[in-house]
């Protein structure tokens, strides 16, 4: 990621010789807007299409350098990667042990553990795969994984490995005419297959490398088919380009946004600016000695600002405050700017580096290497280092694994696309048994699975039905669902339709999701469609959540009681503020109640039950513990909820 070594001249392909600073200008926007949408500024809410412009700038100056050495007949593999190596790794390796080292004193067991686990992926070049791996719907929070960023690592140095075998290939096959129709080949089969995939998996579209190589396409397809303009025109032009990937950063977002804004359309506006390079408007703003400077330290920067912007929020009481965040990206332009002098820059093969000293470039970095994958190891393989805790906190961290698999165990009946129930299972999920015995159908998503659970543990007489799925929220209407989740409306369809069957008689129906505000509409349907038949169905509230994932507050407190004071400063205010506001929306006849105020007496929510065992596994989800306790919250409020009373069940009075 240094500056770009190349020169314009009337020949189609770039020489190699000289230097283009715009486009140092242009990787030092790319990093700025990182660190903003990382920071939490909501302007900058797309920034994350900085990585694309990241992707871009490699295809064009990869393809480059590779085609050039090609022509003159100085091709060699060993250089090409030697170079790499020394290029990308040092800075890596000393981010990872950094982050490491300071990880021990802060993160909780589990996520130490992971993040063991994670640095040998990414030392490794395969943290793209890791974190796709553990993208799943149970997965902790970002911000609680200080390598997350370490992706797109995984995904350049995997372009690197590929890269040049393609680049030789199709150069032989047909000369630089054959590089230009394999690469357009590439990223138009590359294009397709994100544009297919990503609604039906996002996760893979995101993290995994063949899905991204359209990007790397675009820049090659610069470097192979045009010359860099130098007119008014291309200054326009380039122009045009930065300020499209300023409006992405500010308009675009990563969950709701379409794949052509989020991805596809920062990466064509990045291979247009660098087409316009040359030009002397944007040679004068982007090529200017503060954009260069940032750009010639763009990598050290994004390898360092992460962590820093992790670990920080979470070794205090706090999130990240507007003026935090700031001094969050001064730090990682700061700390960047080190790490670039003191390693990245003295360890890069030069053509003036001897043989002698590339050798010893190269030992250091596999002693760097080493002293990464010891402690990572170590991490991965004794737990997180558990004995690190305060005493009292070591018994709730034994406990932790025990009380996840105490919630697989009796968090029964939950459905899944990725794993189909089996048919015999869910008809007895779904079915009253024969005999007659009071029964209760529970829908939803994976917090309905919860409450299901806690009913029966809290009401053993009744037969609880359950038709939940993960992320299905309670809706008829496809735009409701999550993307990827088009199953849980034919889900939701079956479960209302059979809790409308008279024949199945259950006595009541209780309907709890991850509610939307702005989606109330949908659930006012559905209660109109229980009303007219007799139904007057059980409403659960919002539910208290956490910023951040609470065994991971717990564990990073000197004491439970500490634990507990800090959970009440990581409560999600936009879930208290939605528990207000949602009843108020509702109509027809129901009976609602609040969860927040079954999960928070007294307007404090505990985090460990009078066993000390904590009651969640991540941000929302109960562990085991959490089920029972939450049982036994349900059995003292509302002993009589599943026999057709209601105690404390009551519609806002507005709507009274």
């Amino acid at each position: 990621m240094g500056g770009a070594t190349i020169k314009t001249s009337g020949a189609a392909m770039p020489t190699g010789r000289g230097y283009v600073d715009a486009i140092d200008g242009l990787r030092a926007l790319a990093v700025l807007l990182v660190l903003l949408f990382h920071a939490g500024f909501t302007f900058a809410s797309g920034g994350f299409v900085g990585v694309d412009v990241f992707f871009v700038i490699s295809g064009f100056l990869i393809t480059s350098n590779i085609v050039r050495d090609i022509e003159r007949g100085d091709w060699s593999f060993s250089r090409f990667y030697t170079r790499r190596i020394a290029r990308l790794l040092p800075a890596l390796f000393t981010v990872l042990f950094f982050t490491l080292a300071a990880a021990f004193f802060i993160l909780s067991p589990t996520d130490l553990e992971r993040l063991g686990r994670s640095s040998l992926y990414a030392a490794l070049s395969g943290s793209n795969i890791f974190f796709w791996l553990e993208a799943n719907y149970f997965d902790q929070a970002a911000n609680t994984k200080p390598l997350l960023h370490t992706w797109s690592l995984g995904v350049e140095e995997q372009f690197y490995l590929i890269w040049p075998l393609l680049v030789l290939g199709f150069h032989r096959w047909r000369a630089r005419r054959g590089v230009l129709i394999g690469m357009m080949a590439l990223g138009a089969i590359s294009l397709a297959a994100a544009f297919l995939t990503s609604p039906h998996l996002p996760s893979a579209v995101f993290f995994l490398t063949p899905f991204r190589i359209y990007q790397f396409v675009l820049g090659a397809l610069v470097a192979l088919g045009l010359t860099l303009a130098q007119g008014n025109k291309a200054g326009l032009a380039g122009f045009v380009a930065a300020a499209a990937l300023l409006a992405i950063a500010y308009a675009a977002n990563g969950e709701t946004s379409p794949y052509w804004l989020a991805a596809f359309a920062p990466a064509l506006a990045a291979a247009i600016f660098i087409w316009a390079a040359e030009s002397p408007i944007v040679k004068l703003v982007f090529g200017s000695t503060p954009m260069r400077w940032i750009g010639q330290r763009s990598y050290a920067i994004y390898l360092i600002h992460w962590p820093i912007m992790v670990l920080w929020p979470l070794a205090t009481d706090f999130e990240l405050s507007v003026a935090e965040g700031w001094l969050a990206i001064a730090a990682s332009v700061a700390t960047g700017a080190i790490l670039h002098a003191a390693v990245e820059k003295p360890l890069r093969f030069y053509a003036r580096t001897t043989p002698e000293q590339r050798h010893r470039r190269l030992g250091l970095v596999a002693a760097m290497l080493l002293a990464v994958i010891v402690p990572a190891a170590h991490f991965w393989g004794l737990n997180g280092v558990p004995g690190r805790l305060p005493e009292e906190l070591l018994l709730a961290v034994a406990n932790e694994d025990a009380l996840l698999m105490d919630r697989r165990r009796i968090a029964i009946c939950q459905q899944s696309n990725a794993k189909p129930m089996e048919p015999d299972k869910l008809k007895s999920c779904v079915t009253p048994p024969e005999e007659r015995r009071a029964s209760v159908f529970v829908l939803g998503d994976s917090l309905a699975t919860d409450v299901a659970a806690s009913l029966r543990f809290a009401y053993p007489n009744f037969f609880i039905g359950q038709h939940t799925g993960s992320g299905c929220v309670i809706s008829r209407d496809r735009d409701a669902q999550a993307k990827g989740k088009a199953w849980c409306v034919q889900l939701m369809n079956e479960a209302i339709e059979q809790s409308l069957d008279k024949n199945t008689n259950y006595r009541r129906i209780i309907l709890l999701s991850n509610w939307r505000i702005e989606r109330v509409e949908d659930l006012n349907d559905i209660i109109q469609d229980y009303n007219a038949s007799g139904i007057t169905p059980i409403i659960f509230g919002p539910r208290a959540t956490f910023t951040e994932r609470v065994p991971a507050i717990a564990y990073s407190s000197k004491s439970i009681a500490d634990a507990e004071r800090r959970a009440q400063l990581f409560r999600d205010k936009k879930y208290d503020r939605a528990a207000e506001i949602f009843p108020r929306k509702l109509r027809g006849d129901y009976e609602y109640i609040d969860f927040i105020e079954m999960q928070c007496p007294n307007g404090v929510c505990p985090i460990f039950d009078e066993d000390e065992n904590l009651l969640y596994m991540d941000r929302r989800h109960f562990t085991g513990a959490g089920i029972k306790w939450f049982a036994k919250r349900l059995r003292a409020e509302h002993p009589r909820i599943l026999y057709g009373y209601a105690d404390k069940m009551t519609k806002p009075a507005s709507l009274q």
